[in-house]
C-alpha cells in the first residue's frame, strides 16, 4: 500500500495534505490503542496489508516513530519484524525514531531499535543532534549509559554549535548523566584538551 499526496497548483507538496490508505490508518490506529494483535495482522501478513513507512502526519512521522515516541516496545518490535521497515527514516525535522526514543528517554525502544541490523546509530538531525546528543542534552541517563556502552556510537560527536554530550548534559545541569560520562573519562578528556586548546596563547 502507498501513502498518497495531493499536490494542489501552487502548494508544497510537504505541506499538502495527506491521504493514507485505510489500512494504513488502521495500522496507526492499532498503535495508538495497544492493539498488538491487530498491529501484527496489518504490518506481518503477506504481502503487508499497510505500509509501514508511510507519513502519517504532516511532519513526516511513521508509525515506527509514532510507537518510539510513545514508547511501546511492543510495537516496535513487531514493526522491526518487517524486512520493508525503513528504521532510519527521517521526519521534517530529521529526527529518527532511535532520536525519539533516546530524547525522552525510553530505553526499552532504545534497546530494541539498538538490535536492528541497519540502524544508524550516528544519525544526525537538522540541529546536528545525534540520539546519544539528545540524551545527554536531556538528562536520559539510563538512555545515555545505554548509548554509551555501544562501540557504534560515537561518543565524541558534536553538535551544530561545538557541544558533546557532557557539555549538554552540563549546560542542562543534570548531574547524574553527567556523572556517567565523567567516569566514561572519554568525553571528559576531550572537554579538557578543548579547553587547553582554547587557552594556550
Amino acid at each position: 500500500m502507498t501513502t498518497l499526496r495531493k499536490n494542489f497548483a501552487g502548494t508544497d507538496a510537504t505541506t499538502a495534505p495527506l491521504i493514507l490508505d485505510e489500512q494504513t490508518k488502521a495500522l496507526v490506529k492499532a498503535i495508538k490503542d495497544m492493539d498488538y494483535e491487530k498491529l501484527r495482522e496489518l504490518a506481518l501478513s503477506k504481502p503487508a496489508l499497510a505500509d509501514v513507512n508511510a507519513a502519517i502526519d504532516d511532519r513526516g512521522t511513521t508509525p515506527l516513530m509514532l510507537a518510539a515516541s510513545t514508547g511501546d516496545f511492543r510495537a516496535i518490535d513487531i514493526l522491526m519484524q518487517v524486512s520493508t521497515l525503513d528504521v532510519n527514516a527521517q521526519n521534517k525535522f530529521g529526527n529518527t525514531a532511535l532520536i525519539m526514543a533516546a530524547k525522552d528517554g525510553y530505553t526499552a525502544v532504545a534497546r530494541t531499535l539498538l538490535s536492528h541490523p541497519e540502524i544508524n546509530v550516528n544519525h544526525k538531525n537538522k540541529m546536528g543532534q545525534t540520539a546519544f546528543l539528545l540524551a545527554c542534552a536531556k538528562g536520559q541517563s539510563n538512555t545515555v549509559d545505554i548509548l554509551r556502552h555501544d562501540n557504534r556510537v560515537d561518543v565524541y560527536t558534536t553538535d551544530l554549535i561545538g557541544n558533546n554530550g557532557l557539555k549538554l548534559a552540563e549546560l542542562n545541569g543534570h548531574k547524574r548523566t553527567i556523572e556517567y560520562l565523567r567516569l566514561d573519562g572519554r568525553l571528559a578528556q576531550s572537554n579538557a584538551s578543548q579547553q587547553h586548546r582554547r587557552y594556550n596563547f
